[in-house]
């Protein structure tokens, strides 16, 4: 199988993927481009694929995030990204000649600067130095240099194991046991410390492994005394369970978790504080800062303004947080529609309040600068599909699930924002859309729409329905159900809506059974009425008209047999209704279908 090759955006060159890694992806357009293509050095690309880059037709100020006044924004020479001359600090006026570097590389290259001056400085401060004091050699016997030992300070090893003797001599125990000593302090007195002990008050002698010296936190025994106090300290000033804590677990749940976090922060204290006879208990305070051996000022420099921007962050993004019910709201054209419940959006759309969703071609966004550049661009102006009912301004598009899958999905994604009940939003192939829209200036909007399978094993003629919420209470959800029912009318058919149905619905379905039913009943002169010939000419499922009947109260159950009541206060109610209609009430008129059923094996 060859492999996929991909295109660059500028010059049109194919390459294959495992050759493509010197092509730069676009987080807008997803084009591909040639780094030299854009005149970008070979050095910057590995700086350029850390963040979200975009390309020169897609790329917007890294500081407004807006795309007007493009012949203002600078490039950097060092990631490429983008920003208003008006947006840095200090504005500037006329673009700058030779390299220039964003805000956000300058401060990368002042905090590389600054940690080189410091290492040069910690390199010339351990250059000046005076070199430790040798302590004169006791009056032992000197040891073989072959048998003296090299100490490793923080070794696991003993000091005071017995070295062999690599002469040939015979040894006896009194030898080994003299040679032994002796060589043990030769080392002592030869051997200089190459480091020492960052615990205040320590002097590096003895280790909790049982050695002779150390030089650091882990293997230093004042800081294991002080720890083990430190402990004891506070499991005597913990409180005990109390029956009131025994009866309240989210009160019990909270003391632990609060003071477990005590102890680790004590217990980091230990390491930074002085060992004495007298010590206590020192609470660590939140903006006490760690001391400088372990954390340099500049790495928390770093984290407090990494801090503080995070922070920034999620308040612009309004992050939701556990336990708050916040809806989503989607900007679809000029509405703004709440949803009622949650949708399978990428993972990436779950922290933002805001959802922008095109009113053609139904695509999402998470950013408004992206939306309204694809709304400028964007060539569509109606579902892609076949117009099967037009009647005035009033269409319905017939979309294959098939051929126009990506539609579709977005076109259930956006659905599920307002269904309880819809599952369905990846697999759309076995489905047929009918979308119903009204024309204006700027194109067809969409009203609403309904789904039906290809092919239906119980005969549904409806699987999934909606209306927009800001289109409700207009009629449009009759006219959905209506239209469903004269498709299956053409098909020789009886139709019936899959379950289960939503409470708005169900409500529309009942509604539009009464009506159908109750306007067929008064034109009906004949005694016997049969639920089979009802079904075949209206094209409603023979449960559906039970169902109705029943719920109106005119079915009854009379010697054995089944009786329809036509009660007069139904008609009466209905007949007034019908008069008083306004005269732009809408119904679907038979005579604009141009629709052909289809054959699907």
């Amino acid at each position: 199988m060859p492999l996929k090759k991909i295109r660059c955006k500028f010059c049109d060159k194919k390459e294959e993927i495992k050759d493509a890694k010197g092509l730069l992806q676009c987080a807008t357009c997803k084009f591909y481009c040639h780094a030299s293509c854009l005149d970008l050095p070979e050095s910057i690309v590995p700086r350029v694929k850390t963040y979200d880059w975009q390309c020169n037709d897609c790329k917007y100020c890294f500081h407004c995030e807006s795309i007007q006044n493009e012949d203002q924004i600078l490039f950097c020479d060092d990631c490429d990204r983008g920003y208003h001359m008006y947006c840095v600090t200090p504005k500037l006026k006329k673009k700058p000649k030779g390299d220039w570097f964003c805000p956000i590389c300058v401060e990368r290259k002042k905090h590389k600067h600054n940690e080189e001056e410091k290492e040069e400085k910690m390199e010339v401060d351990d250059e000046e130095k005076p070199p430790l004091e040798e302590a004169p050699p006791k009056q032992q016997e000197p040891a073989p240099p072959s048998a003296q030992p090299m100490d490793e300070g923080d070794d696991d090893t003993e000091d005071d194991i017995p070295l062999k003797k690599f002469a040939a001599s015979a040894e006896t125990p009194s030898n080994r046991e003299q040679e032994r000593v002796s060589k043990t302090q030769t080392n002592k007195s030869y051997s200089s410390p190459a480091k020492a002990c960052p615990f205040p008050g320590c002097d590096g002698s003895g280790n909790v492994k049982a050695g002779s010296s150390h030089y650091t936190l882990k293997n230093c025994p004042l800081v294991r005394d002080e720890r083990i106090r430190e402990r004891e300290l506070l499991k005597s000033e913990s409180p005990r369970k109390t029956p009131e804590n025994k009866e309240n677990p989210s009160t019990h749940t909270t003391t632990t978790k609060q003071s477990s976090s005590k102890n680790v922060l004590q217990e980091e204290h230990t390491n930074n504080t002085p060992s004495s006879s007298n010590s206590t208990a020192v609470t660590l305070k939140s903006n006490q800062t760690p001391i400088e051996h372990i954390v340099s000022s500049s790495d928390l420099d770093m984290f407090q303004k990494a801090k503080e921007k995070a922070a920034t962050l999620a308040a612009l993004e309004k992050e939701i947080l556990p336990g708050q019910d916040e809806r989503k709201i989607a900007i679809f054209g000029e509405a703004m529609i709440e949803a009622w419940y949650k949708s399978h959006y990428p993972l990436e759309f779950s922290k933002s309040r805001y959802i922008y969703i095109c009113e053609f071609c139904l695509s999402y966004f998470k950013q408004e600068t992206i939306y309204k550049r694809h709304m400028e661009k964007c060539i569509e102006k109606h579902p892609p599909g076949d117009e099967v009912y037009r009647q005035d301004k009033l269409s319905v598009f017939e979309v294959d699930g098939k051929s126009a899958t990506t539609y579709c999905q977005n076109l259930c994604l956006f659905a599920k924002m307002f269904l309880d009940h819809k599952t369905l939003w990846n697999d759309v192939a076995p489905f047929l859309f009918y979308v119903m829209t009204v024309a204006d200036d700027r194109g067809c909007q969409i009203i609403g729409y309904f789904s039906k399978e290809k092919k239906s094993f119980l005969q549904y003629n409806v699987s999934c329905i909606l209306v927009l919420p800001q289109h409700m209470r207009k009629g449009y959800g009759k006219l959905l159900i209506e239209f469903s029912y004269l498709l299956s009318q053409v098909e020789g058919k009886v139709g019936s809506p899959e379950r289960p149905l939503s409470d708005l619905g169900l409500m529309s379905y009942r509604k539009y059974w009464q009506d159908r039913l109750i306007n067929y009943l008064m034109d009906y002169d004949n005694d016997n009425i049969s639920i089979k010939e009802i079904s075949e000419k209206m094209s409603l499922h023979p449960n559906d008209i039970i169902s109705t009947l029943q719920f109106l109260g005119m079915l009854k159950y009379w010697k054995g047999r089944h009786m329809v009541l036509l009660r007069k206060e139904i008609i009466a109610e209905y007949s007034e209704k019908a008069q008083n209609r306004p005269d732009n009430y809408k119904t679907i008129d038979p005579n604009c279908l141009q629709w052909t059923p289809k054959e699907f094996k």
